[in-house]
């Protein structure tokens, strides 16, 4: 069994532990490398006691909140709950402290009772109830099972039953555990226990605290007594986010000139993703790393590979003799395969590239998979988008590559602390990553109390990395923010410095670059009438800037996965609705031939799915049953109802009207006729439906129902009575109201906008729907 501290050291020393070469005997038969958490299940397992469910942070959140509403506790502030008279900082963190400092919280309970501690009378009063919530809910959490752990690994029994399947016990990189986990291998190496190995992994062996009493976790800062030195901070601003790995690297080798040793420094990040390329850029630099994540086997470089590994199975094949058919000759196995790979692109592994990092990720995964044929394993990759990458072995003074959380679990805090990622949009994180509390969103403050709830929660994770560093230490902040993202607002007060790069041909001085205006004596637009789309005014309403740049100067990037999938989905059901009968169509609509039921719809969907909408083959799966599933919930809700009325008129109906000057032209979805007029339904893709406010403001359905009214044969069939947009992943309709002066307002938002376009007026839009912009 190896130990490591978290989920990507279990990586690279799995894949160490598992990596072969040609010249070395098999020498390990069952390696398990488990986690902290992993290590707390397998005792619970071995005292034969059952493992609860384990919550996520965000279920705990929820758990806790309810929790201590019930207690009648409210919170004053977001994020700092009030506990009686007293306010502790984070009662949660409190909470994890108090049952892991003595398993059953009876230190925390002797420092409850003794004089001058009323800052820890509230907390101990709800530890007993804490933990009976968790197990009246049948689950617990990290801390729980840290703890149930750590009470059963003191039973003698327990450790001789965990012992029994165990011959070698490897603890890598103690001095990163948390202090429990520790606690916890104390116990499993007490003086009873039998013969065994602790073995050296990356230069860290098992400490001598390990082999004497362990002290109890202490609480954090108690308010009323002195809070302890911060760490010296600064800000580091490089201009795009394809500097800031080297930005990083600079800042660990400035620190080593100073004489610092690599283990006392560490590359933080919100997620193992943004930690890839500052693992290549170290490489690169020659600066020893440890943690590195893994990359992911999805992409171009990965498909190519899978693809070479089929022809060479097949070429296989086909060359074998009849005869040797039943021999037992040798066939080449993925790992073979691959050894050659490396070896023939030898120089993009060496220089830390992209395409070197996936091909070792494939070494390490072909490793693992030699027992398949080189098809079975190129049909493995097509299924598996990640796979832990083969990692150097990184010496005893290393860097530690981690996320936050991974850093707050540091036994020993870091001297120079390297957080990457300082932008808005990910420090603080644009939306809320956990379910928003119902108790707060019934509050007084209402959606703007919980946006405040996530900011606070957002800025004590960016505080923490601080409070993780050692107090006469340092903490740099990076951010490198393209143009038109700003850097993360709590790095406010900081002084921002130039970025100091490992590599010479980097421009150190590189900063977000400015544009001199374009000096263009002839206008964009030429005489005073315009050709428009329903899109394009929605565009110069959502952004003049970007409008320009997509229709006047024709700069557009193809439409992206989302894109490409609300089209196949439009086309879908404008075949299936074609095919209803007694339903006009544009001429280039094909009708579904398949049958107006849920299985000719279905059926029609896979006629019309093309293997250009997916860009990976992972993606194919996932993209088809959420297609599925969309049009399932569409038969039931509409589909089935249409096919019965057959209330549908047009489809895919083309317009083309005057509006003042100008021309408006588009494509509405979907018409239905009813005895009272005209319902407009125009199909979204959209993750999420638009609220009926958004809605009444829609200006494409705006366009749809001013083109209803001034297109002569629509306008014979009766007054628009419904706009309607159709959410299909939310399985429901939207619809915008209509007012008596709706022709009136629609005609003057259209010219103004058009004014606008003549006018050249081309400023990007403040309230403009950016992220999903590529400009």
């Amino acid at each position: 069994v190896v130990v490591v501290p978290s989920g990507a050291a279990r990586i690279s020393a799995e894949t160490i532990a598992l990596s072969q070469t040609p010249a070395q005997p098999q020498r390990f038969v069952d390696v398990r490398v488990f986690t902290p958490a992993d290590l707390a299940r397998s005792v619970l397992v071995a005292a034969g006691v059952a493992v609860p469910e384990q919550v996520d942070s965000t279920e705990r959140w929820g758990l806790l909140r309810g929790f201590l509403v019930r207690q009648g506790i409210s919170p004053e502030r977001p994020g700092f709950p009030a506990v009686g008279d007293t306010t502790v900082v984070d009662v949660g963190r409190a909470l994890d402290d108090a049952r892991l400092a003595s398993v059953g919280g009876e230190e925390i309970k002797a420092r409850a009772t003794a004089d001058g501690a009323p800052a820890w009378l509230p907390v101990a009063a709800l530890l007993d109830g804490w933990t009976a919530e968790l197990k009246r809910n049948r689950v617990t959490d990290r801390v729980g099972l840290l703890c149930a752990a750590m009470a059963e690994a003191r039973n003698p029994a327990t450790v001789a039953t965990w012992w029994a399947n165990v011959d070698h016990l490897v603890v890598a990189e103690a001095d990163r555990m948390p202090r429990p986990s520790l606690s916890m291998l104390a116990s499993l190496l007490g003086s009873s226990r039998p013969a065994h190995t602790t073995a050296r992994l990356w230069g860290m062996s098992v400490p001598v605290m390990l082999t004497g009493p362990l002290t109890g976790q202490t609480v954090g800062h108690i308010p009323g007594t002195p809070a302890p030195p911060q760490p010296a901070e600064s800000l580091v601003r490089c201009g795009h986010p394809a500097l800031e790995p080297e930005a990083a690297v600079g800042e660990l080798m400035q620190a080593a000139g100073l004489g610092i040793s690599w283990a006392d420094m560490a590359v933080v990040a919100p997620s193992h993703d943004r930690l890839r390329a500052v693992a290549r850029a170290a490489r690169r630099a020659a600066v020893p790393i440890s943690g590195a994540p893994a990359p992911r086997l999805d992409g171009p470089i990965v498909a190519g590979i899978a693809a070479q590994a089929r022809l060479t199975h097949t070429q296989s094949l086909q060359s074998a003799q009849p005869a040797q058919a039943d021999t037992s000759a040798p066939v080449l196995r993925p790992d073979q395969l691959m050894r050659a790979v490396v070896a023939e692109r030898s120089d993009a592994v060496v220089g830390g590239t992209v395409e070197g990092e996936a091909l070792v990720a494939l070494l390490a995964d072909a490793t693992r998979h030699s027992h398949l044929s080189l098809a079975e394993w190129a049909d493995h990759l097509d299924k598996a988008p990640a796979a832990p990458a083969l990692p150097m072995a990184a010496p005893s003074d290393a860097v530690a590559l981690c996320t936050i959380d991974e850093l707050l679990d540091r036994v020993n805090a870091p001297l120079v602390t390297v957080l990457i990622g300082c932008v808005e949009g990910v420090l603080p994180s644009r939306r809320p990553t956990r379910v928003l509390d119902p108790a707060i969103l019934e509050g007084p403050s209402g959606v703007l109390g919980a946006d405040l709830s996530h900011l606070t929660a957002q800025r004590n994770r960016f505080a923490s990395v601080a409070s993780a560093t050692a107090s006469h230490g340092s903490v740099v902040y990076i951010a490198a923010p393209e143009p038109g993202v700003l850097v993360s607002r709590f790095t406010e007060g900081i002084t921002a410095v130039a970025p100091t790069f490992p590599a010479r041909h980097l421009d150190t001085e590189r900063w977000p670059v400015g544009l001199a205006q374009t000096v263009n004596p002839r206008p964009l637009v030429s005489g005073g009438s315009l050709f428009l789309s329903a899109s394009q005014i929605n565009l110069f309403d959502n952004c003049p800037w970007q409008h320009t740049v997509q229709y006047r100067l024709n700069l557009r990037t193809e439409g992206g996965l989302q894109a490409r999938f609300g089209t196949y989905i439009h086309t879908v059901l404008e075949r299936f609705v074609a095919g209803i009968g007694d339903v006009e169509t544009a001429p280039h609509v094909v009708p579904n031939p398949h049958g107006s039921t849920l299985e000719g719809l279905l059926t029609l969907a896979d006629d019309c799915w093309t293997d250009d909408i997916t860009d990976y083959s992972p993606q194919e799966d996932d993209y088809r049953g959420r297609a599925a599933a969309m049009l399932t919930d569409w038969w039931h809700r509409d589909g089935n109802d249409l096919v019965r009325s057959r209330r549908a008129a047009f489809t895919e109906y083309h317009f083309e009207v005057a509006v003042g000057e100008h021309m408006v032209t588009g494509f509405i979805d979907r018409i239905d006729a009813g005895p009272d007029g005209l319902s407009i339904i125009d199909y979204k893709t959209a993750a999420k439906a638009k609220s009926s406010a958004e809605t009444n403001e829609d200006l494409q359905l705006a366009v749809y129902h001013l083109a209803a009214n001034l297109d002569p044969a629509l306008n014979s069939l009766g007054p628009v009575v419904g706009l309607n947009l159709d959410f299909l992943a939310e399985n429901k309709q939207v619809a915008q109201r209509i007012q008596a002066d709706h022709v009136q307002n629609t005609t003057d938002r259209i010219i103004d906008v058009a004014n606008r376009m003549l006018a050249e007026t081309a400023l990007p839009s403040v309230e403009a729907a950016c992220d999903y912009c590529d400009l």
